[in-house]
Formats: C-alpha cells, sequence, structure tokens
C-alpha cells in the first residue's frame, strides 16, 4: 500500500475564539487544512472521526482539561499517531512535565510567537509523516508473515499428504521386491536389489 501525499490536515482546540481564530490565519496562509473545535468533547468526537495529523490543544479548558483530551486520544488506537502539541499560558516545568506524561509530542507557550509556532508545526508534521510510513512498513511485515506461515502451514500439509500417499504404494512395491528377489536369478538379482534400495530410501 502506497501513501498517498495528501495536505495535512490539523486540528486547533481552544475555548477563547480569538486563539482560535490566530492559528487558523497563520495556518491556512501556509497552506494547510484547518479544523477548529471550541471545547475538548468536540475535539474527540472530530478526531474520532476523522483522526488529523497534528492537534494544537489548549491545555485550561472547561469541562474536559487539554490534558485529559491529550490523554484519550493517545489511548485510542485511531489517533495514537496524532501529533498532539499543546498551546499553554501555564509557565514553568511541572506544568510542561505533566503535559509530555500525558503523551503530548511537545509543548508551546502563549502568546504564541509565529516564527517559532510554525516551526514546531513543520517539525510535528514531519514526526507525523515518519510515524506513517513506519506504520505502513509494520503493516507490510505483517502481511508477509502471515503469508509465510500460511506457506508453511501448507507446505507441512502436502508433507504429510506425500508421505500419506506414499506409504501404501511403497509397502506394495517392497513386497514384491521381497519376492522377486527371493525368486530372481543372478542375471537380475542386482537389478531387484538396486529397486529395493531406491524404495527403501524413499
Amino acid at each position: 500500500m502506497t501513501m498517498i501525499p495528501h495536505t495535512p490536515d490539523i486540528l486547533v482546540v481552544d475555548d477563547d475564539p480569538r486563539n482560535r481564530k490566530l492559528l487558523e490565519e497563520y495556518l491556512i496562509a501556509a497552506g494547510y487544512d484547518v479544523r477548529v473545535a471550541f471545547d475538548g468533547r468536540a475535539a474527540l468526537a472530530q478526531a474520532a472521526e476523522r483522526p488529523p495529523d497534528l492537534v494544537l490543544l489548549d491545555v485550561m479548558m472547561p469541562d474536559l482539561s487539554g490534558l485529559e483530551v491529550c490523554r484519550q486520544l493517545k489511548s485510542d488506537p485511531r489517533t495514537r499517531l496524532c501529533q498532539v502539541v499543546l498551546v499553554t499560558a501555564l509557565d514553568g516545568a511541572p506544568h510542561r512535565v505533566e503535559g509530555l506524561d500525558t503523551g503530548a509530542d511537545d509543548y508551546i507557550a502563549k502568546p504564541v510567537r509565529r516564527e517559532e509556532f510554525m516551526a514546531k508545526v513543520r517539525s510535528m508534521l514531519r514526526a507525523r509523516r515518519l510515524l506513517a510510513e513506519l506504520e505502513e512498513a509494520r503493516e507490510t511485515v505483517a502481511q508477509r508473515n502471515a503469508k509465510l506461515e500460511e506457506l508453511e502451514g501448507l507446505k507441512e500439509t502436502l508433507t504429510q499428504t506425500l508421505v500419506h500417499d506414499l506409504k501404501n504404494p511403497l509397502a506394495a512395491v517392497l513386497g514384491n521386491l521381497e519376492l522377486m528377489e527371493r525368486k530372481a536369478d543372478e542375471s537380475v538379482l542386482h537389478l531387484v536389489r538396486r529397486s529395493k534400495a531406491a524404495a527403501w530410501r524413499m
């Protein structure tokens, strides 16, 4: 299965419409496909329906925090490969560590500086592309292994069938050669013995 290049799909999640609008404008200007969600539950629903390549996720949101959304995205097989960047006004190492411990791939501090923000977006999309290629390679190897196992099973079945089907005829051949060996004269005795030896090898 060859991957078809596509325009990266980015989901922006923030309960503040000004922040959503700002990030959306940056991303659209760079040529990306952008979706927006105003809270964590809407983000999870959109991601489940069509997994994005990158999720830009506000941490401080009512009802469902960005950390919990990240945790759920990373535990769902459908969305676990999505790159998640926490966009947060929270400062200090403990908050960053907590965010990364939930499975986030990176974080960026508010207020967002455009150049740094776009560089992180490009970096995360490169990582997503590599993850997709690795996943595709893993699936290809798994399919090939399954085919090899199937061939091994066929080989074993064929071997068992051949052994079973040859046993009775060979027993008959050997029995007849035994009788011939007792009655054969010297002129053909060596031929009978060679045939008998070959039948035993079979």
